[in-house]
This record gives structure tokens, C-alpha cells and sequence, in this order.
């Protein structure tokens, strides 16, 4: 969130460890959801994208998984998951203190951590196919 909302202290509810489309949708119909830009990122996408929640994160690790990620990433032009900026941390939608943190990942080697959600991080739009 931005440095004004994190300063009023909301939680947004974004609870899930498991559903990103579900958090995605709370912050979304939020009035003031322009304070989450990440969350806004993510939607400007499309319709079905989303941010995604932290063990729908930490499911891309999975080398299977991955891989079949990175031949349809691959097939549209994108970003491969393995092409990674080494040392940095990718958002999830998942609150983690409610009103302070949300769960982060490093795609790299399976590292998870509660961030202060006023801090910068990378952000993976994702979208069921």
C-alpha cells in the first residue's frame, strides 16, 4: 500500500494463504483501492489477473510447475519465473499481521517473510489457465 494508507493502519482482510483471486477481489472493491497499487497493477492486467496469495506463490517453485509456467510464459512473450532478479522479493496478497505486513517470497530459493507493506518489492500478476 501506499505510505498514506499505511499510516491509517486497515487491514483489508486479504487472509488467504491459499486464494489470491479472493483477496485481490476485498481490495478491489474498496473505495480507496488506488492506495494498493500493486493490487491495481495486477487487475490493469485483465479482469481474471490477480495477485496472488502466498502458497499460491510458493506453488511456482514446484519444478514441474514452473516449468509448465515458463513454456505458456515463454509462448506469450513474458518474463520466464527462473529469470529473476537475484535478491529480491516478490508481494503476495496475503496479510500477515493484518494491519502492518503482508507475506513476500523469494522465488529463488523458497524464502517467505512478513514485510512491512509500505515496503518496495516486485509483483507477478497471475491469472488461471
Amino acid at each position: 500500500c501506499t505510505g498514506v494508507q499505511y499510516n491509517r493502519h486497515i487491514d483489508v482482510k486479504a487472509s488467504s494463504s491459499t486464494d489470491g483471486q479472493v483477496n485481490t477481489d476485498k481490495v478491489m472493491k474498496r473505495k480507496d483501492k488506488d492506495e494498493y497499487p500493486a493490487f491495481m497493477w495486477c487487475r490493469s492486467c485483465g479482469e481474471e489477473w490477480y495477485l496472488p496469495a502466498i502458497d499460491e506463490l510458493k506453488l511456482l517453485l514446484n519444478k514441474r510447475v514452473c516449468e509448465a509456467v515458463n513454456k505458456t510464459l515463454e509462448r506469450r512473450g513474458a518474463i520466464k519465473l527462473n529469470d529473476r532478479i537475484t535478491g529480491q522479493g516478490y508481494w503476495s496478497s496475503t496479510e500477515s499481521s493484518g494491519v502492518f505486513c503482508a507475506w513476500g517470497v523469494y522465488l529463488k530459493d523458497d524464502y517467505t517473510r512478513s514485510y512491512l507493506k509500505v515496503n518496495e518489492g516486485y509483483v507477478r500478476a497471475v491469472a488461471t489457465f
